[in-house]
């Protein structure tokens, strides 16, 4: 055996996937060249739902990444403490921790460097990728389910959500979760920037709610005033009433709501 000191390993180093090193090195060896830091994510003040808006990054060059892990957890000033190493710079879905008589405000995260104090979780089977697991989470079914069976309390932790059960979707399921998911997050981002829907988000979100539209199930309807589709967030209610819809069939209910009871 070679002492892992000897061939530069570190404990949680997981080499099982080759196609896999490339981050692995990263995230363990730091940055070489130019760009030299990465995406760091420690929260949402705002509470937005989708994605956030904090323009964070970390330095993330081979000094730092080695004084991060030589001092994690040091019992000093100002140490770092590193905990998951190994799921950074994949996606996940974090979530704003209050959330007191109203829906879970999940939020999808792109890879990056996150802190270890934010809540998060990290799919990591091929069926259900964070992209669909957003949208489920976002949904009032899942919502409704989390505050009348789990933890009725305006705090959502992470051991909260990992009692919640997930229906794992079939491949067309998942590819409507994440399409879904995708217009959620360009209307976001649009209405981040102040910018109007671009013509394509326009017109996806009107055909979807065409459909919501000839549910006989009245509180799937879209509100008239946001089937105008003027602003991203006109958009966004849209999208959100066909992830509930998505939702509700998903777990089995569909049509037994409003779900929208917290």
């Amino acid at each position: 055996m070679i002492a892992e000191e000897a061939i530069g390993l570190r404990s949680s180093e997981n080499y099982d996937d080759p196609n896999d090193s490339p981050r692995i090195a990263t995230i363990y060896n730091g940055l070489s060249g130019r760009g030299q830091f990465l995406a760091f994510r420690k929260g949402d003040p705002e509470g937005s739902r989708w994605i956030d808006n904090e323009p964070l990054y970390i330095e993330w060059t081979q000094w730092v990444a080695d004084w991060m892990f030589i001092n994690s957890g040091r019992r000093a000033p100002n140490m770092p403490v590193i905990r998951n190493a190994g799921l950074y710079l994949t996606p996940g879905v974090t979530w704003s921790l209050h959330a007191n008589h109203v829906s879970a405000k999940c939020r999808y995260q792109e890879a990056c460097i996150f802190d270890s104090s934010s809540s998060r979780l990290t799919p990591i089977i091929s069926s259900l990728s964070a992209r669909a697991f957003v949208a489920i989470a976002n949904s009032d079914v899942f919502s409704f389910f989390l505050k009348k069976f789990v933890k009725h309390n305006q705090d959502i932790e992470i051991n909260d959500m990992r009692m919640m059960p997930i229906v794992i979707p079939t491949r067309d399921q998942h590819e409507q979760f994440r399409d879904l998911a995708d217009l959620c997050i360009q209307a976001k981002r649009a209405e981040f920037i102040n910018n109007s829907p671009s013509n394509e988000l326009v017109a996806r979100t009107r055909s979807i709610g065409e459909e919501l539209r000839r549910d006989p199930r009245t509180y799937l309807h879209p509100d008239a005033q946001d089937f105008v589709l003027a602003t991203p967030r006109h958009c966004l209610a849209v999208l959100e009433k066909a992830v509930n819809l998505a939702a509700e069939k998903l777990y089995g209910v569909e049509g037994l709501g409003p779900f929208d009871e917290f």
